[in-house]
């Protein structure tokens, strides 16, 4: 009798860990003999080199099931240059998605009070707590986490926006960024050197840098800021505004609050049309936003500037 045709491979050969396909330790592709004879050697080779490439495109942390309805948490290795790091982040999918139609995409960045190691933390604000008592949120959302005593790295949060676009449905049409403080900042800071991979962006109570306002004219933009806002003036969202209207930019509003402190977020994103403004903007080309649908024509709702204070920034 013929011994059956299997081949196998170490997890940690391939730095692969959890599961597949309900295997863990190890992956093994059996054949019986009878079928190895009919579909042949090339058919077994390329059978196995898919199986393996699933593996590498799998992240750290997959063997949650990823529910409907449901945000699992996750982990993505990630190489930048020469630097090799973990990105870990809590993934929501609508209770409608189903693998067979693509759904828009929200990156959510958390403010500095989120970082660190508990990823619980992410959940206290925004999109990540707000899936939680809505099942039904029209969105696939992605929010990671930052280290302790970091700022968000623009180039793996591209790479994870990268990496979640391909694995699911997405219409890449409609992908979109929001945080809120430092993840405002990170907003900013993500849209100006990704400024062809966002449909629209919504950055609260945050800051860039007014010299990039020429790279994202063509994003529709929609800014919140506390107006009595003590720990980012909310001249920082407005010093943007003004820099992408001086470079002849009509995509861009700016929202600010009367009275409002720091915590402009709970507001803006208890705002159902906040969301419909988001939806009501796709890239008609996904790689050149800026003939896509439009935005209003820019708002100004400033209604006293307080002096701002450079020595505050995140």
């Amino acid at each position: 009798m013929k011994p059956a045709i299997h081949f196998t491979f170490s997890t940690c050969a391939f730095g692969f860990t959890g599961k597949v396909k309900g295997l863990q330790e190890s992956a093994v592709l059996h054949v019986c003999p009878p079928v190895a004879e009919r579909v042949g050697f090339w058919e077994m080779k390329t059978t196995f080199i898919a199986l393996l490439a699933s593996c590498f495109c799998l992240p750290v942390v997959g063997a949650d099931i990823k529910k409907p309805g449901t945000q699992t948490a996750q982990e993505l290795k990630v190489k930048i240059g020469t630097k090799e790091a973990s990105v870990h982040y809590w993934i929501f999918l609508p209770k409608s998605y189903d693998k067979k139609k693509s759904l828009p995409l929200m990156l959510f960045l958390h403010g500095a009070g989120e970082r660190g190691d508990n990823l619980n933390q992410v959940k206290k604000w925004g999109p990540p707590k707000r899936v939680s008592e809505k099942a039904d949120f029209p969105f696939v959302v992605i929010s990671p986490q930052c280290p302790k005593n970091k700022r968000w790295d623009v180039a793996q949060l591209h790479s994870l926006v990268t990496h979640v676009a391909t694995t699911h449905k997405i219409d890449r049409s409609r992908m979109y960024c929001t945080g809120l403080s430092m993840g405002g900042y990170g907003t900013w800071a993500m849209i100006a050197k990704y400024p062809k991979l966002f449909a629209a962006a919504v950055p609260i109570c945050g800051g860039g840098d007014p010299a990039t306002a020429k790279n994202i004219i063509g994003i529709p933009i929609w800014a919140f800021h506390g107006g009595a806002d003590r720990v980012v003036p909310p001249t920082r969202s407005q010093a943007m505004i003004d820099a992408i209207h001086k470079a002849n930019g009509q995509n861009a509003k700016l929202t600010i609050y009367p009275g409002v402190n720091h915590n402009s977020w709970t507001r803006t994103y208890s705002n159902e049309k906040v969301y419909e403004w988001m939806l009501s903007h796709a890239q008609v080309k996904p790689a050149n936003p800026t003939k896509g649908k439009q935005a209003p024509r820019p708002i100004r709702e400033l209604l006293k500037r307080p002096k701002d204070n450079p020595k505050v920034g995140f």
